[in-house]
């Protein structure tokens, strides 16, 4: 019961983080933390210093017309502990830029809160690896063949006001390992975490909560 509790709370953290993806036209196995508190590279390796493979360079033919960055996310949460590993990159509502990172072990240890000032270009430098990699294409990558319900759910997520490309101003893309994720793809999403992790330093601290789980 205790799993079954933990995997359905997760699956409404995420809802919640991200949102309804939007239809984008149209993969291989998980284990990446998010923030990297308790994390290995989960396998892949620098994707600058790689060519990109064929399904990479597939999804990056896709035009899928993006506006403004105004959000991102990566967590990797959910397993059968019911951790949360969660960062999320957003501009506050004093202009600023900040990186929020949500940690707990499992659904019964406190939910530390932190979050970090990060540059002015932050969203900047999160958007040129999401557009290299043409994120917003992967809204609709097939189904994974196997998955463990034990495990963390990796999941990557972007809204977008996309007003100026015709769209709404509110347009969320995301995707997650429930979906096949394409060959050389846990490179570049190692590259984007590691572009959100950079501002988790003890100089940026901005603040830091703990707070009971229910």
């Amino acid at each position: 019961m205790a799993v079954v509790m933990a995997f359905l709370g997760i699956l409404s953290f995420l809802s919640g983080c991200v949102g309804k993806k939007q239809p984008a036209p149209g993969g291989t196995a998980s284990g990446i933390n998010a923030s990297g508190i308790n994390a290995t590279d989960g396998g892949g390796t620098d994707a600058a210093a790689e060519e990109y493979s064929d399904e990479i360079k597939a999804l990056q033919a896709v035009d899928v017309p993006v506006g403004e960055l105004l959000k991102c996310i990566i967590s990797d949460s959910g397993n059968s502990n019911g951790n949360t590993d969660c960062m999320t990159l957003e501009r506050g509502e004093d202009g600023k830029i900040y990186l929020t990172v949500e940690y707990s072990n499992a659904y019964w240890e406190p939910l530390v809160t932190s979050v970090y000032l990060a540059d002015d270009d932050a969203l900047d430098q999160a958007l040129a690896i999401i557009k290299e990699y043409n994120f917003p294409a992967w809204n609709d990558l097939p189904e994974a063949e196997e998955m463990a319900l034990d495990d963390s759910i990796l999941h990557v997520g972007m809204i977008f006001d996309n007003t100026s490309v015709g769209g709404g101003e509110y347009d969320d893309y995301g995707f997650s390992d429930y979906e096949r994720i394409p060959e050389g793809g846990f490179a570049a999403i190692n590259r984007f975490r590691s572009c959100l992790k950079q501002w988790i330093t003890d100089d940026r601290l901005v603040s830091m909560t703990k707070e009971k789980q229910d």
